[in-house]
């Protein structure tokens, strides 16, 4: 039996120079951190095919390939440490490159329903404000209207200055005109007049810790009978974007739209969203370019998403 120790600045590392100098069949004896923060590893390795070692519970041939990769990435991307070990649990031996093993991982541990405008009641986008709803139901009026169904958009921002202007100018250019609803009964009666087609509502942005706003938000699903549609954009801090998820919890809504992520590296908000909602993921906006529509999100999609910064 050969014996050596092995020192890195994470378990991870160390880990990886032991499978690399000592091979799959070598297990952990013992491991702690040194004063200075360093981790040391004590390995061994029985070359006899009948080693007293081959049952050892630490054998480091349990630990797929790419998990301290993926790891790395993680910690990146401020994925919280508890939703990051999830997602490491899901991770198998059995691909030949990073970003299958990732599309693998977020296959078994999210759910995905992309938008299709089969809709058969109204969607509201929901969420704070400043953070791409307006621009999020233009591109969805861009891709509607490649469908044989009359296309209905209608906006309650009327508190921010040019919101609706903003929506008003992408509403032309498709041939469409913007229903402009000041309160809860405007929506209503917006709402008897849209039989039979594809209605999008664009709301002004609420305020996740004003109830007052929170509120507002409540009445016009009330009134509607809306599918929800929460909008979470990428790059935020981690716990802030938890509160926000937990501030529209009210809502009920099944699915998250994602903004802004072609301006934004990290994406641990999204995931702090997700989980804490159990959300299923839906699409996202990788440009702000309106015709180019919103993007589906996938396993695939998300798994590129997040190896982006990386290449």
């Amino acid at each position: 039996m050969r014996l050596r120790s092995f020192f890195a600045q994470s378990m991870n590392l160390a880990m990886d120079k032991i499978r690399r100098d000592m091979g799959e069949d070598a297990v952990i004896l013992s491991s702690n951190k040194e004063a200075n923060g360093v981790v040391r590893i004590v390995a061994a390795v029985d070359n006899n095919a009948k080693s007293d070692f081959q049952d050892f519970p630490h054998k480091l041939a349990a630990v797929p390939k790419f998990h301290s990769q993926l790891a790395e990435i993680f910690k990146f991307h401020n994925i919280p440490p508890q939703i990051a070990k999830k997602l490491l649990g899901y991770l198998t031996d059995d691909h030949k490159k990073i970003e299958a093993a990732l599309e693998n991982i977020f296959t078994r541990a999210y759910k995905f329903q992309p938008l299709k405008f089969d809709l058969k009641k109204p969607l509201m986008v929901i969420g704070m404000p400043g953070i791409g709803k307006t621009l999020a139901i233009s591109k969805m009026a861009t891709e509607a209207s490649f469908y044989d169904r009359k296309i209905h958009v209608i906006s309650t921002d009327i508190k921010r200055a040019g919101g609706v202007e903003q929506l008003t100018a992408f509403t032309r250019i498709l041939g469409l005109n913007l229903v402009v609803a000041r309160n809860p009964q405007d929506l209503k009666k917006a709402l008897a007049k849209t039989k039979d087609g594809i209605v999008l509502i664009d709301t002004a942005g609420a305020n996740p810790y004003d109830q007052l706003e929170l509120e507002s938000t409540r009445e016009l699903l009330e009134i509607s009978n809306a599918e929800p549609l929460l909008v979470i954009q990428a790059g935020g801090d981690v716990a802030e974007a938890t509160d926000i998820a937990n501030a529209f919890k009210f809502t009920q809504a099944d699915r998250m739209l994602i903004t802004k992520a072609d301006s934004a590296r990290r994406m641990g908000s999204i995931f702090a969203a997700v989980e804490n909602n159990d959300l299923t993921f839906s699409n996202f906006s990788g440009t702000p370019n309106v015709g180019k529509g919103l993007e589906p999100v996938t396993a695939k999609s998300l798994a590129k998403l997040i190896l982006r910064p990386m290449q």
